[in-house]
């Protein structure tokens, strides 16, 4: 249910929003924290199957192990990179759609971190 921002008009609305978000927020963190670790039974599960097959191939298992986990350290850093850019490019988007004196104050609040 979505609440009218325009409809607040106390403090007591405003708190009963912001409640409403809380929660919503919640139920969304405990659905993402859930998918997560379905994705990561997952992918353990494919791991541990692919290390099956290699080692079913004559592969050692020693090697397999290691091997499969190389590949999987290879595509996690291929992954943080790309959300990496992502996020950039994102935010560069966002910086451009901003007035050029809001972009400038946030730039040079950057800077100073940076220092």
């Amino acid at each position: 249910m979505e609440m009218d921002t325009s409809k607040i008009r106390t403090e007591k609305d405003l708190l009963a929003y912001l409640e409403a978000q809380q929660q919503k927020l919640d139920e969304l963190r405990q659905e993402l924290d859930e998918r997560r670790a379905e994705s990561a039974s997952r992918r353990l599960e494919l791991t541990e199957q692919k290390i099956e097959t290699l080692a079913s191939q004559g592969m050692p298992y020693e090697e397999a192990f290691e091997m499969v986990v190389a590949e999987l350290e290879e595509s996690e850093h291929k992954s943080q990179g790309k959300v990496e850019r992502e996020r950039a490019e994102r935010i560069a988007l966002e910086l451009e759609a901003l007035p050029p004196e809001q972009e400038r104050a946030i730039l040079e609040l950057e800077d100073r971190d940076d220092n």
